[in-house]
Protein backbone atom coordinates (compact mmCIF):
# COMPACT_ATOMS: atom_id res chain seq x y z
CA UNK A 1 0.00 0.00 0.00
CA UNK A 2 1.34 3.41 -0.90
CA UNK A 3 0.11 6.83 0.06
CA UNK A 4 1.14 10.45 -0.21
CA UNK A 5 0.64 10.95 3.53
CA UNK A 6 3.78 11.24 5.63
CA UNK A 7 3.48 8.98 8.70
CA UNK A 8 3.85 10.83 12.00
CA UNK A 9 6.88 10.37 14.20
CA UNK A 10 5.91 9.27 17.69
CA UNK A 11 8.31 9.24 20.63
CA UNK A 12 7.10 7.38 23.70
CA UNK A 13 9.16 6.19 26.67
CA UNK A 14 7.90 2.85 27.99
CA UNK A 15 9.20 0.21 30.38
CA UNK A 16 8.00 -3.32 31.05
CA UNK A 17 5.30 -3.28 28.40
CA UNK A 18 4.06 -5.54 25.63
CA UNK A 19 3.70 -4.93 21.91
CA UNK A 20 -0.02 -4.48 22.55
CA UNK A 21 0.72 -1.88 25.22
CA UNK A 22 3.01 -0.04 22.83
CA UNK A 23 0.45 -0.03 20.03
CA UNK A 24 -2.27 1.12 22.44
CA UNK A 25 -0.11 4.09 23.49
CA UNK A 26 0.61 4.97 19.86
CA UNK A 27 -3.08 4.68 18.97
CA UNK A 28 -4.05 6.91 21.90
CA UNK A 29 -1.43 9.45 20.81
CA UNK A 30 -2.71 9.30 17.21
CA UNK A 31 -6.32 9.87 18.26
CA UNK A 32 -5.37 12.79 20.50
CA UNK A 33 -3.27 14.36 17.75
CA UNK A 34 -5.96 13.75 15.10
CA UNK A 35 -8.61 15.35 17.30
CA UNK A 36 -6.38 18.38 17.86
CA UNK A 37 -5.81 18.70 14.10
CA UNK A 38 -9.47 17.94 13.27
CA UNK A 39 -8.56 14.94 11.11
CA UNK A 40 -9.41 11.24 11.10
CA UNK A 41 -6.08 9.81 12.32
CA UNK A 42 -4.86 6.27 11.87
CA UNK A 43 -7.31 3.53 10.97
CA UNK A 44 -5.02 0.57 11.60
CA UNK A 45 -1.46 -0.70 11.93
CA UNK A 46 0.86 -2.54 9.58
CA UNK A 47 3.71 -4.55 11.09
CA UNK A 48 6.95 -5.20 9.23
CA UNK A 49 10.21 -6.80 10.23
CA UNK A 50 13.55 -6.20 8.49
CA UNK A 51 15.84 -9.17 9.12
CA UNK A 52 19.37 -8.30 10.24
CA UNK A 53 21.13 -11.04 12.17
CA UNK A 54 23.74 -8.53 13.39
CA UNK A 55 21.22 -5.84 14.41
CA UNK A 56 21.59 -4.31 17.89
CA UNK A 57 17.98 -5.04 18.88
CA UNK A 58 18.70 -8.64 19.92
CA UNK A 59 15.67 -9.68 17.87
CA UNK A 60 17.51 -10.67 14.71
CA UNK A 61 16.27 -7.56 12.94
CA UNK A 62 14.24 -4.40 13.21
CA UNK A 63 10.47 -4.44 13.88
CA UNK A 64 8.35 -1.48 12.83
CA UNK A 65 4.71 -0.51 12.78
CA UNK A 66 3.14 1.97 10.40
CA UNK A 67 -0.25 3.62 10.58
CA UNK A 68 -2.57 3.30 7.61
Amino acid sequence: MTTNVTPPEVRINLRNTTVRGLLNRIAAYSLTTAAAQNSLGASGWEFSFRVDANGPTGLGGYPSWAAF
